[in-house]
């Protein structure tokens, strides 16, 4: 009698039988396709297939037993063999299944979670570990800023992580030469320095030093209020966690596209040493329904352009002065508010307790479709900067080994990190800007990246004024796309000429009104407040204008009329040509005259300029004024600072330090909503010597 020769199948074959491997359902001649090994062939008539399914049946069962018994598999009889296989197929028979297909059982266990990086804080939360809050107030970064208790096993995993780097700060700090012997016995027997090593106990807890950001996120100028603790406030260097008693174990969380008074569902992807960033997943409870709207832009709170889309307009300048007025008092310059926090989002700022009153946020009608300018980025893909291919290739006909470097996004960077998001269409570019950023992009996208190339930023600015037109005729189709090139805007019946590329407001709507308000201001005439200098000075006129950091002398020209002599100062020297080729083409040279120098120069040429009459017009830049230049400011004492500017924070930073020489008061502070949907603010401040 002939022996029947055992079919075993090989052990991957088992394994992928046991824990469900893909099949391929499209390739009916395969079985399984694992990764590292070859297809096994499946048989395609009928009785090869039927004897197929018994082997195979029959072998990965042999695999499993083998696995908790070899011995006894192998000495198991070719009968037993036989009856067990004759079983198994009555077992088919009777569900009624076909024997021509075999099926692979679906997989037990769910996809794991995305790890988490490399860098991640794991204390006190956990990666992607959800949260719910409420939202008490907004930070002037547009995100959402809400607390939650922590348990006592949170606060102390939080402790011994930061104890644990404490003293390894320690120990690398202790092994540096120090100068003698006795200084060096008297560090080793210090204890580490290292914040409160009881979580309910704070108050004397060290500035929290931010880790690495991958988001350029600009904690120099986050701050808000607590509702319940004015102190604890997102400053100007530093977030702190709440360190009033009452509070001690709360946590701080940043969420965006929120709405102060909801009560919100989070995944927490950032930890911080005192405070959480997390991403929004639900929204559970409201308490100002009417306030918020659906984005007109499907990438909105994903793309860090635009941080407010998700509320009225009303709201969003509701907060843009609710975010001056904290700027202000920040650094002592109102009185702190008496307002109803309860009344949500309608409640009005208390007028009546400030020091210094500011005006509601100004704005026009046009809050989409209106930004001039647009300056999109591209990278250079991550797969070919590690050397492999990141566009598919037909590995059957491609047998070239070159790299392939194709633009993969073209866009703005992501709120929660610096990778590019892919926006083919801005809601808030204005629509001759979305047409030439359209067929520029499509010409990027279809083209490969120069060879040594690792991105770049590309630029579309639209002019209300075509420079080749001589008879001066509104073209707003004209977009320009290099930077070197010259374009003209037309404000309040004047030209200004300048480089695509160099600073000029990009909201032609709103910046009338702005032009308007520092013509208004620098003009008024001054009033008396009962001292005896400044009633000698009152019913005076200001005669003589002093712009520093003109650019191409926007504010200088534009209030030239209104002046005896207008001199305006600036750094850099391309800026200064435009600004004295513009006061000739506007027939104004004969008043004005511009320097190029650094702002502390101006000093030295207005000395003659009499100070009761003299206006100087302010427009820094974001990191304002230098300590220097205030200082020869304050010496030469003018009658009026106009200050223009588009950081809150940095400008009440000057005004704090002109104020304190006693010689200043705040006599209006208007802020403008140059660009809706984004937390950006421009704000005109009026101080008058008193």
């Amino acid at each position: 009698m002939m022996r029947r020769q055992i079919v075993r199948t090989p052990p991957w074959v088992a394994q992928a039988w046991t824990t469900g491997y893909t099949s391929s359902s499209s390739s009916p001649s395969l079985l399984f396709r694992p990764k590292h090994r070859r297809p096994l062939v499946r048989p395609q008539s009928g009785s090869e297939a039927a004897a197929w399914a018994r082997r195979l049946s029959f072998s990965s069962s042999c695999t499993l037993s083998s696995s908790s018994s070899s011995s006894s598999s192998s000495s198991s009889s070719l009968s037993s063999l036989d009856q067990q296989q004759e079983q198994q197929q009555q077992q088919r028979d009777q569900q009624d299944e076909p024997t021509t297909a075999i099926s692979t059982p679906t997989p037990l266990l769910a996809a794991p979670p995305p790890p988490a990086p490399s860098r991640f804080v794991p204390v006190p939360f956990s990666y992607r570990q959800e949260v719910e809050l409420d939202i008490d107030t907004l930070t002037n970064l547009g995100m959402g800023l809400g607390r939650v208790t922590l348990s006592p096993e949170q606060g102390q995993q939080w402790q011994e992580y930061y104890y644990k780097i404490a003293q390894s700060s320690s120990r690398s700090n202790s092994n540096r030469p120090t100068k003698t012997r006795r200084h060096r016995n008297q560090k080793k027997n210090q204890p580490p320095n290292v914040m409160s090593l009881d979580w309910n106990h704070q108050e004397n807890e060290e500035e929290a030093e931010a880790l690495e950001d991958d988001n350029n996120f600009d904690v120099a100028t986050a701050f808000a209020q607590d509702d319940d603790d004015k102190d604890d406030d997102l400053e100007q260097t530093k977030i702190q966690s709440s360190s009033s008693s009452s509070s001690s174990s709360s946590w701080v969380i940043l969420v965006p596209s929120v709405i102060r008074g909801e009560r919100v569902r989070v995944r927490i992807f950032r930890n911080y040493r005192n405070y959480s960033e997390a991403d929004l997943v639900q929204v559970l409870r409201s308490s100002s329904s009417s306030s918020r709207v659906e984005p007109k832009c499907s990438l909105a709170g994903l793309c860090g352009g635009c941080q407010l889309q998700h509320m009225t307009i009303d709201l969003q300048r509701y907060w843009k002065t609710r975010h001056v007025q904290d700027a202000l008092r920040q650094f002592q310059l109102i009185e702190e508010e008496k307002e109803d926090r309860k009344g949500g989002d309608s409640a009005q700022q208390d007028q009546d307790a400030a020091a210094v009153v500011v005006q509601p946020c100004l704005g026009t009608d046009q809050i989409y479709e209106y930004r001039s300018k647009l300056t999109p980025h591209y990278q250079e893909p991550a797969k070919s900067r590690r050397g492999t291919r990141n566009h598919p290739a037909n590995h059957e006909t491609d047998t070239t080994t070159t790299t392939t470097r194709m633009i993969a996004a073209i866009g703005f960077q992501k709120q929660t990190s610096r990778e590019i998001v892919d926006v083919s269409y801005c809601p808030i570019a204005t629509p001759a800007v979305n047409q030439a950023y359209q067929a520029l992009r499509q010409e990027l996208l279809s083209s490969e990246l120069p060879p040594g190339k690792r991105g770049a930023t590309l630029l579309l600015r639209q002019a209300n004024l075509h420079p080749n037109d001589d008879d001066n005729s509104t073209n707003n189709t004209y977009v320009e796309t290099d930077s070197r090139k010259y374009i003209t805007t037309t404000v309040r019946g004047l030209n200004f000429t300048y480089k695509a590329g160099n600073f000029f407001q990009n909201n032609y709507h709103v910046l009338p009104l702005m032009v308007d308000h520092v013509v208004t201001q620098s003009t008024a005439v001054r009033n008396g407040a009962g001292d005896d200098d400044d009633a000698a000075a009152a019913g005076k006129t200001m005669t003589h204008l002093v712009d520093c950091y003109c650019g191409s002398g926007l504010f200088a020209l534009s209030c030239a009329t209104h002046f005896e002599r207008v001199v305006g100062i600036e750094i850099n020297d391309a800026a200064i040509a435009e600004a004295k080729a513009n006061a000739l083409a506007n027939q104004l040279h004969h008043k004005c005259e511009f320097l190029s120098a650094s702002a502390e120069s101006i000093f030295s040429v207005i000395c003659n300029f009499p100070r009761d009459s003299t206006a100087v017009v302010l427009d820094p830049p974001r990191k304002g004024c230098s300590h220097a230049f205030l200082q020869q400011l304050m010496a030469f004492a003018p009658a009026r600072i106009v200050y223009m500017s588009c950081n809150p924070m940095t400008q009440a930073r000057d005004a704090a330090i002109l104020i304190q020489t006693k010689e200043y008061k705040i006599s209006s502070v208007q802020p403008f909503d140059l660009f809706p949907q984004t937390r950006h603010i421009e704000c005109l401040m009026v101080l008058d010597r008193q």
